[in-house]
């Protein structure tokens, strides 16, 4: 674990990481904008029929007519072009009017180009075919030049069509954010990790404790005789409180016995007999 943490901390990895997680970011957004602006184009196609002529459109190859140079699940991008400006050799994408593939779409490369009287039509073939195909492609049915080709990327498209690929399509940006998640969670806790280390390094430290010591008794000496004086006056109140009580406690004893002494009679001051009654001073109880 920790040969993977130090594989992945290293700078030059770093970088490589931070390049590569770029491209794959801008790959996805170009990817997505494609795929986007494929599936809105199609739709208002169907609406709008042929009409619709977007100056810039996007087709899926599903025959091998124009292999090697065009495969089947590539996909083309061509652009509406001006008909006078289509030459020989230029790959143009047309509606066909021929009896086998009448209405059908179709990506064939330029033979010749022939000018009749207010019109231009194309002789067409495809790359991998015989022979030219058996119509000519009228300049008004011509949809666009081909002005490049993403491979493979009709597998995408298919597979977004169906159920399964939008549940694919939903997952990845799950998946990656989940991944930058643990990423994350892996980084913090190796900044985490180095933090105690160096704590632990710190208090291991023999020259650090040393210091620690010497302030601490630094600090000791010099507030060691105002916490003295401190403790000294805390106990001083005690002191005092003990002789007050004890004063008070003599005069109570004094007081008692004063009382004591008023109360006592001496019978010999009085003369009587013994037939008399004996009449003697109250005392008090």
């Amino acid at each position: 674990m920790d040969t993977i943490k130090r594989f992945f901390n290293n700078p030059i990895v770093k970088m490589i990481r931070k390049v590569i997680s770029w491209i794959l970011l801008l790959f996805l957004v170009l990817l997505a904008s494609i795929l986007i602006y494929y599936v809105v184009s199609s739709k208002i196609y169907e609406l709008k029929g042929k009409n619709y002529e977007p100056k810039i459109s996007l087709y899926t190859i599903i025959s091998p007519s124009m292999e090697p140079n065009i495969n089947v699940y590539d996909v083309v991008v061509t652009v509406k072009t001006d008909p006078t400006n289509i030459k020989e050799g230029d790959v143009i994408t047309f509606i066909s009017t021929s009896t086998l593939g009448e209405g059908l779409t179709i990506t064939h490369r330029v033979k010749s180009v022939i000018k009749t009287d207010g019109d231009i039509k194309f002789r067409t073939q495809g790359d991998n075919n015989p022979i030219p195909d058996s119509a000519l492609a009228s300049s008004s049915n011509v949809l666009g030049k081909v002005v490049f080709k993403i491979p493979m990327l009709g597998y995408i498209q298919f597979f977004l069509q169906s159920k399964s690929g939008w549940l694919f399509a939903l997952l990845i940006p799950a998946i990656i954010v989940v991944i930058y998640d643990i990423l994350k969670v892996m980084r913090l806790s190796s900044i985490k990790q180095k933090v105690q280390e160096s704590i632990k390094e710190e208090e291991k430290d023999p020259l650090l404790v040393k210091k620690q010591e010497e302030l601490k008794q630094d600090l000791e000496k010099k507030y060691s005789k105002a916490i003295k004086k401190k403790d000294k006056e805390e106990k001083t109140p005690k002191k005092k409180e003990k002789t007050i009580k004890k004063e008070k406690s003599d005069k109570s004893s004094t007081n008692q016995e004063e009382d004591t002494k008023e109360e006592t009679v001496d019978i010999r001051k009085f003369d009587f007999d013994l037939d008399d009654d004996i009449k003697l001073p109250k005392t008090k109880k």
